[in-house]
């Protein structure tokens, strides 16, 4: 990045006031901030509030929006600005956060982008705990029928899978689940599931009803079987591990209940209450240094998994296309009876990526809510007779969407930061439904790219399978030469066009908003800092 080549920059004394009068060009701008960025390093008793009034008048100026690198200045300032707060606990120190948050509620693009950054990485005293590994890495075998009465399922009680898990009801109300290693997986990397309900069961996050934790079945101190002698009836799925891998654990009755099912499970009243209890357990983990790190699978690409150094795993971050929302809605890893699959909570390692973990979370509530009205009729989807995409916008409730998304914002916030949100709390800005509900109501965008590069990876079973998959029949697989040409298929709907951003990006902005507040609360609770009202 070339922004001030050979400028030399205003001293000290002069950049302030030059700032604040607007005489500087873009490049000098850029240069009097990295002055002033250095004094606030080395000799932070020399900031004044004309210091920090210089600063945020180039964030607020509109004079640079037109600049192609307008994100760098302001980021500049930005990050000058967290440095003056982190240094200097009282005046002026206690000027930036108000006026940071006026400026990011009321801003967008770069000068959005920038402040919301900023906010986002604000030092947290939040302590990940260390969450042992498990040092027994052995297994046991586990005859079928012992499985079920450790569980208390009775002998004839009916057996439903649910993907890899073999589940029924018990005999005191509640879900008995075998949870059974995939082909190819690590049988040992199933054990952390069972410590995490181990961890949970010993330190819950909160003491709030709706969230039940599943109590794992172990023979001492081993949670890894492989069950032996299952019955020829039952009708296994071909992707298990041949050796039958698998933890058990009872859950409660509703752990299978997802808050995105209103025909089969929930009721539209109950949407708003069960997403803001979720969206308050995430936010308390969150605070414990734990995160979920997939509340649903989020994908800019899930083809290029195995090719991409990010494994195609959405960065929210970039802006970039969704891959097949709906499809990744379909089993939230939420339910009625609170948080679920705990295989995926992390102790992160980085409390700086909060802010990316946090954003994750509010993302996957706010589709999750969406997915809620698709699913009221689900057959409609794709295109129609015509060739044109589906529009499902009637099936949307528009109040009981943004009320679903205000309330799940403020449930995260306050189980964040331990206090109610300040009101107003980042409510959606005009028209900010209505955008989503044109995106997720028509399916614009069905288009994946297998591209020549991503073909070659494949072996022929694998392309074969992976055209399957997406609804080819073998008389349309047989049409394609494999590697010699990109093949284009239908397995939307996607938010965004393949290869594009996404097609609602106030989605976006609206998600750096919330991630960037709760983290600025959260900070201000630790500090004992005055809240801004927004």
């Amino acid at each position: 990045m070339l922004i001030a080549a050979n400028r030399v920059p205003p001293s000290e004394t002069d950049a302030e006031t030059r700032l604040l009068n607007q005489e500087l060009d873009f490049s000098a701008s850029y240069m009097a901030i990295k002055t002033l960025n250095l004094r606030v390093e080395r000799s932070p008793h020399r900031v004044t509030h004309q210091t920090v009034g210089a600063l945020v008048s180039v964030i607020r100026s509109t004079r640079f929006d037109t600049q192609k690198q307008a994100l760098f200045l302001f980021r500049e300032s930005a990050e000058t600005l967290v440095s003056i707060l982190t240094r200097i606990k009282g005046p002026p120190g206690s000027m930036v956060i108000p006026a940071l948050q006026k400026i990011l509620v009321a801003s967008a693009g770069h000068r959005h982008r920038a402040v919301a950054e900023a906010l986002g990485s604000l030092p947290l005293s939040i302590q990940a705990p260390a969450i042992r590994e498990t040092e027994n890495t052995g297994f046991c075998a586990l005859p079928f029928q012992e499985v079920m009465d450790s569980l208390d399922i009775d002998r004839e009680a009916e057996l439903t899978w649910r993907g890899r898990s073999l589940t029924a009801p018990t005999r005191n109300g509640r879900t008995g689940v075998i949870k059974f290693v995939k082909t190819g997986e690590d049988p040992f990397a199933l054990i952390s599931e069972t410590g995490w309900m181990d961890f949970f069961e010993s330190a819950p996050p909160i003491s709030l009803t709706g969230f039940d934790i599943p109590r794992p079945v172990k023979n001492k101190d081993i949670s890894l079987f492989t069950i032996v002698d299952i019955p020829k009836k039952i009708s296994l799925p071909g992707n298990l591990h041949p050796e039958r891998f698998a933890i058990v654990f009872s859950a409660a009755k509703e752990y299978y209940d997802y808050p995105n099912e209103p025909l089969h499970a929930t009721t539209p009243l109950e949407l708003s209450e069960v997403l803001g209890c979720n969206a308050r357990l995430l936010g308390s983990t969150a605070a414990m240094g734990i995160v979920h790190t997939a509340v649903i699978p989020l994908f800019h690409n899930r083809v290029q998994q195995n090719r991409r150094e990010d494994g195609g795993i959405y960065e929210w971050e970039r802006s970039g296309r969704l891959d097949r929302w709906l499809e990744s809605c379909r089993h939230p890893n939420f339910a009625t009876s609170g948080l679920r699959d705990f295989e995926h909570f992390a102790s992160i390692k980085q409390i700086k990526r909060l802010h990316h973990h946090i954003g994750s979370h509010l993302l996957s509530l706010i589709l999750v809510a969406g997915s809620f009205f698709r699913n009221r009729c689900p057959e409609k989807q794709g295109k129609d007779s015509q060739g044109n995409p589906v529009d499902a916008r009637e099936l949307f409730d528009p109040s009981l969407f943004e009320e679903a998304i205000i309330c799940s914002m403020d449930a995260y916030y306050l189980g964040f930061t331990k206090i109610t949100t300040p009101a107003p709390f980042a409510r959606p800005p005009a028209g900010f439904v209505d955008s989503l509900i044109d995106e997720m109501g028509v399916d614009h965008h069905m288009e994946e790219i297998l591209r020549v590069d991503d073909q070659n990876r494949m072996n022929q079973d694998q392309f074969k399978q992976f055209l399957q998959e997406r609804g080819l029949t073998s008389e349309e697989i047989s049409r394609y030469e494999q590697g010699k040409a990109e093949i284009s298929l239908e397995t939307g709907p996607h938010l965004g066009g393949f290869n594009q951003g996404i097609s609602v990006p106030q989605l976006i902005d609206y998600i750096f908003t919330c991630a960037s507040l709760m983290v600025c609360g959260r900070y201000i609770k630790e500090n004992a800092l005055k809240e801004c009202d927004n």
